[in-house]
């Protein structure tokens, strides 16, 4: 289900990411604990995150309630 998001955190930031550790994720931005970065469109936002000690973007679909991919925060 999250194959994609965990092959980015890899790729991009070296660490290996559990499906458990992603479903808390998913948690933290239903609950609005994670900081809003800006609406891509009517049902993906960006958040930041603080995961593994990095701050990382967190791209979240509502409609689906599923992250859709890690990015660098800047």
């Amino acid at each position: 289900m999250y194959e994609h998001v965990k092959e980015r955190a890899l790729e991009r930031f070296g660490f290996v990411i559990s499906d458990e550790e992603l479903q808390e994720l998913v948690c933290i931005v239903q609950q609005n604990k994670a900081k809003f970065i800006k609406r891509k469109s009517k049902y993906v936002t960006v958040f930041e995150c603080e995961l593994h000690n990095q701050r990382v973007w967190i791209v979240y679909n509502r409609r689906n309630k599923q992250i859709m991919t890690m990015l660098y925060g800047h």
